[in-house]
């Protein structure tokens, strides 16, 4: 079962990279704001989109 929002931890799991670069990326502005601040859950819908991003600028 899909849900609809997802924790930081899920989101790095699912990415396959650390908290750091997480935290990093956030701070740069490289990722999407969580659509929920507290606790910070992002819609698991823009993650994968940000990841499919990712994968056509690797291309």
């Amino acid at each position: 079962m899909k849900r609809d929002y997802i924790c930081v931890s899920e989101v790095v799991m699912k990415l396959g990279i650390s908290n750091a670069t997480f935290w990093r990326m956030r701070k740069r502005g490289d990722f999407p704001c969580p659509a929920i601040q507290q606790p910070k859950r992002w819609k698991e819908s823009d993650i994968d989109d940000f990841f499919r991003r990712g994968d056509e600028k690797a291309k």
